[in-house]
């Protein structure tokens, strides 16, 4: 009987503590907003232009609607690489933005600028880290954001490998 009593005891506890794990973990959302051509084929730059061989992300922040407006300049991805999309994640003070294609169908890598929302960011202090495809062993896109102070800023790595640092 007194087995019984502990096993009994033991499942709540195991049901409490996994019921109130998941009430923890923030929910976020991302909403794709733009997606240019590959950047080899622009006509002209716009106002947000970067050299070739930067992978740049502007960043601002809306304390009001706690969403945070990403725009990923000069991410590398196949020239044909049908839908770009993004999957956002947060685990404590890190956000994960990782970056996929649904196709590569050419033998060639173009740069893109991309544009991204993260909604039901609360403010505080994050390290935003990016997962880039084709990066291979170039620096990682990771850098620090006060969403307190700091509403808006960009951060930018050198890119020496293909498709970076192509002449646009």
């Amino acid at each position: 009987m007194k087995k019984l009593k502990l096993s009994g005891l033991f499942f709540l506890l195991v049901i409490v503590f996994i019921g109130c794990k998941s009430d923890d973990e923030p929910v976020i959302n991302g909403i794709p907003i733009t997606n240019t051509s590959c950047n080899a084929y622009k006509s002209s730059p716009d106002t947000l232009s970067i050299p070739s061989d930067q992978s740049c992300v502007y960043y601002s922040y809306d304390v009001l609607t706690q969403r945070l407006t990403l725009h990923h300049k000069n991410a590398g991805f196949n020239c044909c690489p049908g839908t770009i999309y993004y999957n956002p994640a947060i685990s404590d003070s890190l956000i994960i933005i990782s970056e996929f294609e649904t196709d590569a169908l050419c033998d060639c890598n173009c740069l893109y600028d991309l544009g991204m929302i993260v909604q039901n960011i609360e403010p505080g202090i994050y390290t935003l880290k990016f997962i880039e495809p084709y990066r291979g062993d170039q620096q990682e896109l990771i850098f620090e954001v006060d969403l307190t102070t700091n509403l808006q800023g960009i951060y930018c790595v050198t890119r020496n490998n293909y498709p970076w640092r192509i002449t646009q």
